[in-house]
């Protein structure tokens, strides 16, 4: 009997000491499905884009998610398309005039009446300042932002429309945003409680910069408009690499959130 409790004892130490760090991650490496984003931009080598301004990103495995884009480049032929780089294992944008945008038309619904979503993906920053990768636009106005300032801090900004210029700032810090590597960010929204900010799985404590959370809350957040990743309209391009962006039309969980972070990113 002394010997089959320690058995036990040793087998349990064994479990949590290889990565299983709690009862949550338990749970995930015996129910490892990540969540299914409502919709997804997968940019890996199964993308094909084409010069004239048609791209479709090709999903390889089936439970992630399809589709057509275009992204539109200026006409100075000296300017490259968004390219993959089979080293990196990911594409890079020019931080000239490389976007892929999905029209109002296509857009998904951001579920105001509970307000609830979450933004994620994957990045590699070689310059973490001034960098702009996602902007939503509404009567040429930008309603929901993801870019880092510069000073390198990422943020989430929220701004009414029409034209409010009060912009809701959730920040993450640039102490917790790495260069010249891959990490996975995500910003998570639950009006009806609170917000998070995410990276490599783990809650860093986001902050709330500029606004309030009580306007973040009020917020209407209207389905039509651009969506645009690669460019914030009016303020800048985005020059480094991406490998996924994610929208959840719900707050994910922190269990949700560790479980993408551990599924990895396409390659």
């Amino acid at each position: 009997m002394k010997n089959l409790l320690i058995s036990f004892l040793l087998f349990t130490h064994f479990l949590f000491s290889q990565n299983f760090k709690g009862f949550d991650n338990w749970y995930n490496w015996n129910n490892p499905k990540a969540p299914t984003p409502t919709v997804e931009w997968k940019f890996n080598r199964g993308m094909t884009i084409s010069d004239t301004g048609t791209t479709v990103i090709k999903s390889l495995v089936s439970q992630w998610k399809s589709i057509d884009l275009n992204y539109t480049l200026s006409q100075n032929t000296n300017t490259l398309r968004p390219i993959y780089d089979a080293n990196i294992q990911g594409v890079l944008f020019d931080k000239i005039d490389d976007v892929l945008s999905l029209p109002a038309i296509n857009c998904v619904s951001l579920n105001p009446d509970s307000g609830d979503f979450t933004f994620a993906g994957w990045l590699y920053f070689r310059n973490k300042n001034n960098q702009y990768i996602f902007g939503k636009v509404q009567n040429y106005d930008n309603q929901i932002m993801i870019l880092t300032g510069g000073a390198g801090d990422l943020y989430l900004k929220l701004r009414d429309i029409p034209f409010s210029s009060i912009d809701n700032n959730i920040k993450i810090n640039t102490s917790n945003i790495p260069t010249n590597e891959w990490f996975f960010f995500a910003f998570v929204v639950a009006r009806s409680d609170t917000f998070y900010g995410y990276i490599n799985g783990k809650n860093i404590n986001a902050t709330i910069a500029s606004g309030s959370w009580a306007n973040i809350k009020a917020l209407n957040l209207i389905n039509d408009g651009d969506y645009m990743i690669g460019r914030v309209y009016l303020a800048g391009y985005f020059g480094e690499y991406i490998s996924d962006f994610m929208y959840f039309d719900r707050a994910l969980s922190e269990i949700e959130i560790r479980r993408l972070y551990r599924k990895g990113r396409p390659k």
